[in-house]
């Protein structure tokens, strides 16, 4: 049925039947006119007619008798009549002629439903229509000249069995359309098997029109097109309805979008109007409805404009949306959607092309990879899924030994950064400075020491009598004992030093070990689910013996041997101390000589041991030896520091093929979205869209993270311009995705930070540079770490780069992807596509990925220029009128694009341009 609210849905496929006889018709077989078209039973012919037509499937019937308008005329003649059932639905007038020599052949001829009877007569008298000579063929050149009169009112069709085909200048394609070609009403919307026919466009001759000169978008020969197909196995994706009204009656508020009830078409719907109509507020509000996560670019529901700052005025109106299936989804316009609620809708504003393009190419945002790993998840078969559930869980699966290696690498390398750091604190002038310093202090304190020694005091020369002799012997014996003590001693201390630091050895090897048990168990736990697919155990394959019996029995052994230092360190100070006294006791009985020799070997054995801890050893740091042991050491830094830095450029050379191999496993994830774009030649001939894996790296990202951690105060640092901008062009001069080329950047930004530390007033390191709370080595973590380099995917647009192309160009490129290689259903919303792009790249670019992605999915577009819409052939028109004077009254006129009213209405928001809309050839009346 052809009502009212269908029209307003706007080009729809039906079911047309363009050539049907009537009863006036020379070969119809069944009851026929009488001469008088007014008689009764002509009038029942007519009515049976009528009833026919009504319940045919055919939405448009082209009614075309041989030489003669006779049938039309008494079916429009009954239908004025009072009491006849209304004919719902649209008949176009038409008759069936033959054309003579040189070749004979038949042509309907089909003009408007709103021909008056007598502008049909005026075309039969062009003819100079001979009844009885008809039959034998018309004259070519005779209906040449009719036509020439009758052009801009007629479509001509050529004949073959039951299909026609519309005439078309030169080359262009011509609408081919079968038909039932019924000789009776039975046939009525009869078509041959499998061959039914289908346009989509109005139930006018205007439809008509529209269709013949775009054949290959409006007319289908088959049981049913493909996007009906489409549309009613997936009717939870396409919008029927959208319906606003208000909840309260107060005056104040404003009509706004009041009334609001548009049926919406499945295929392109466009919605146009002069600036500040109410265009972008239909799409906000189909889009809150549709639950859509980008209120944030909302340009009609924000608090600046219809929310206003308490939801004033929109909580006072409701809205509804309707699907396909029947199923609703209504709130209050200022009620934005719980965080649970599935996205129906995929809404793209006009900001949002720009802020994924932007956050992605600075690195602030991975949404945009986010949007594009989606895609590529859709695509992958499910031998690659593997059971992962979403892009993350597949990468987390394949990845897991990649990025364990990669957590290997950076705790090694955040271990060698952390020697190299305190290798550079002691290559400070001030450490060699101060070691000097007390260098010099303790060969003065020695100096002094000197000064202080005993004065020599001779043995007595007299004979002791036996008495004395035996003192001064015992008195030997325990000066020789106590100095074996501290011989002793010192063995008992470097016995104890070997044995922690085997003691630590076994710790570090224990760690080790267990390290490698944990790293054993995960791998076992990460095949668990792999082993059984394949029906084995672990057992089957790994086994893993940590014999922890010799460690332990060591340790035993060095716990035994450290107990046994101390028992003896406790004999040893209970025999120096009974020495000591026996010392004592044996002084005593020796003579005056005696005594004084005997506290002079005292004192100068006590000076002895004060000069020798005050030369120490190389491994006592604070004596003369070890200052001078410290000092040495100081000369091989340098070299130790070079071969620091070798290791750790190694490293960061292993950091960067584990991220390469991260980045070719994604590659191949992306292989089936490939071939897919491969098969279209719209993406892979004009466009040359292309996905890539890369490791990418944003100049701005990695100042954000660098100038956390250094100041920007020195050198080519200096300032935060300027900062930003070294690191620009150093970026900018490497290929981040080439191992010389990541590894030369990092060397020279490296070197740049140690120029701005030397520009501080530093000789070696970059601790000047380094802000409070912050450390050296996190610098250096994070350079040769590699942090900033992620693999990431990306997409190459016509052999560029997605950041080396314009605003309008990132926004063509994601129409692209989310139109043609997005497998998503959902219904689109566009809010002005052409933004930032020129007349040509709109028409070269946009047209025809609107045109395809349309086929698949329900486009709904907001845009300033209508002749996007045009070329684009949306299917409907939704012209947006907003008149404040009428207490804020927003209005909404719908239909297609062949509709005269909204023919009408794009001509007026294109103000003047009608010329353009004339090189259209015909789209516009």
């Amino acid at each position: 049925m052809n009502s009212k609210r269908e029209l307003a849905r706007g080009a729809l496929w039906r079911q047309w039947d363009l050539l049907a006889h009537t009863p006036a018709s020379y070969h119809w077989r069944a009851q026929k006119f009488e001469g008088d078209l007014s008689s009764e039973p002509n009038r029942k012919l007519a009515d049976e007619m009528i009833q026919r037509i009504n319940a045919a499937q055919a939405a448009v019937f082209g009614i075309a008798d041989h030489g003669t308008f006779d049938g039309y005329l008494a079916l429009q003649r009954r239908l004025q009549e009072p009491g006849v059932a209304a004919l719902t639905k649209t008949v176009l007038p038409g008759i069936r002629l033959r054309l003579a020599a040189p070749i004979t052949s038949d042509v309907v001829i089909l003009f408007s439903e709103e021909a008056k009877a007598q502008r049909l007569q005026d075309f039969i008298s062009a003819l100079n229509l001979d009844p009885v000579a008809a039959s034998a063929g018309i004259c070519p050149d005779a209906f040449r000249e009719a036509m020439a009169r009758f052009s801009d009112e007629a479509i001509v069709f050529d004949i073959q069995e039951r299909v026609i085909f519309a005439r078309a200048e030169d080359t262009k394609p011509r609408l081919a359309i079968s038909v039932s070609n019924a000789h009776s009403f039975a046939g009525y919307g009869d078509f041959p098997p499998g061959q039914n026919a289908w346009i989509k466009a109005d139930p006018s001759f205007r439809g008509l029109k529209q269709a013949v000169l775009e054949p290959a978008k409006r007319a289908f020969i088959g049981e049913k097109p493909p996007k009906l197909w489409e549309v009613e196995a997936n009717k939870t994706y396409y919008i029927d309805s959208l319906e606003v009204g208000k909840t309260a009656d107060k005056a104040e508020l404003g009509q706004w979008l009041d009334g609001c009830d548009l049926p919406l078409n499945p295929d392109l719907v466009a919605i146009i109007g002069n600036k500040g109509s109410g265009k972008s507020a239909l799409a906000d509000v189909i889009a809150l409805l549709g639950n859509s996560r980008q209120s944030k670019h909302f340009s009609f529901l924000k608090k600046e404009r219809f929310l206003g700052r308490s939801g004033e005025p929109a909580r006072h109106f409701r809205g509804t949306l309707t699907w396909r299936d029947d199923s609703t989804e209504s709130r209050a316009l200022n009620e934005f959607p719980p965080e649970e609620k599935a996205e129906l809708v995929r809404y793209i504003p006009q900001g949002y092309f720009e802020e994924l393009c932007n956050e992605y190419i600075s690195g602030k945002s991975n949404a945009f990879e986010k949007e594009l790993s989606a895609v590529i998840f859709s695509h992958t078969s499910e031998t690659l899924r593997l059971g992962a559930l979403d892009f993350d869980q597949l990468t987390e699966q394949q990845e897991q030994s990649l990025r364990n290696q990669l957590g290997e690498y950076r705790k090694e390398l955040s271990s060698i950064n952390a020697s190299i750091v305190r290798i550079e604190e002691q290559l400070q002038p001030t450490v060699l400075e101060k070691l000097s310093e007390l260098l010099l202090l303790k060969i003065k304190q020695l100096e002094e020491h000197e000064k202080l020694k005993p004065p020599a005091v001779a043995e007595p020369a007299k004979t002791l009598d036996l008495e004395q002799q035996q003192a001064a012997a015992s008195l030997k014996a325990a000066n020789q004992a106590l100095e074996a003590i501290k011989q002793r001693r010192q063995e008992i201390a470097a016995k104890n030093a070997r044995l922690a630091k085997q003691q630590k050895a076994i710790a570090d090897i224990r760690e080790r070990l267990r390290l490698l048990q944990r790293a054993f168990e995960q791998a076992r736990q990460g095949v668990g689910d792999s082993l059984e697919e394949l029906g084995l155990t672990w057992a089957d394959l790994a086994h893993l013996e940590i014999r922890m019996g010799a460690l332990d029995e060591k340790t035993t052994q060095i716990l035994a041997k450290q107990n046994e230092s101390e028992i003896e360190s406790g004999k040893l100070d209970a025999e120096q101390e009974a020495l000591a006294t026996r010392q004592q006791s044996l002084a005593a009985r020796l003579d005056e000589p005696q005594r004084q020799f005997a506290a002079y070997c005292r004192r100068l054995a006590d000076w002895d041991k004060k000069r020798a801890e005050l030369n120490g050893s190389p491994t006592e740091p604070d004596t003369r030896m070890g200052l001078q042991t410290r000092i040495a050491q100081l000369k091989d830094l340098p070299a130790a520091l070079k071969e620091l830095e070798k290791q750790r450029l190694n490293l960061s050379g292993e950091i960067f093929a584990a991220l390469n191999a991260q980045r070719q496993a994604r590659e191949k994830l992306f292989e089936p979205v490939q071939e897919l774009i491969q098969k279209n030649s719209l993406i892979r001939e004009d466009y040359r869209l292309q996905f890539q894996a890369t490791l990418t790296a944003s100049a701005d990202a990695i100042g954000d993270q660098l100038f956390g951690l250094i100041k920007q105060t020195w050198g080519d640092f200096r300032g935060q311009d300027e900062a930003l901008s070294t690191i620009r062009k150093l970026f900018d001069r490497h290929d981040l995705n080439a191992r010389d080329g990541a590894l030369s950047f990092v060397m020279e930004l490296q070197e740049k930070i140690a120029e701005a530390a030397r520009a501080s007033g530093a000789s070696v390191g970059i601790f000047s540079l380094v802000k409070k709370g912050q450390t050296a080595s996190s610098v250096y973590d994070l350079l040769f770490g590699l942090n900033f380099l992620q693999p990431r995917y990306s997409l190459l647009f016509q052999d560029a780069r997605i950041e080396q192309l314009s605003p309008g160009q990132r926004g063509a490129l994601l129409l692209i992807f989310y139109l043609l290689v997005d497998k998503g259903r959902t219904p689109i919303i566009l809010d002005q596509p052409e933004e930032n792009l020129d007349n040509e790249t709109v028409f070269r670019l946009l047209v025809p990925v609107l045109s395809e992605g349309k086929k698949r999915r329900q486009i709904i577009m907001v845009t300033h220029n209508p002749n996007l819409a045009v070329v684009c052939d949306a299917e409907q028109i939704i012209h947006a009128q907003f008149d404040r004077a009428a207490n804020s009254t927003i209005r909404y006129q719908s239909g297609a694009i062949e509709n005269p009213r909204l023919n009408e209405q794009v001509l007026t928001v294109l103000e003047g341009t009608k010329p353009a809309f004339d090189n259209r050839s015909g789209k516009y009346y």
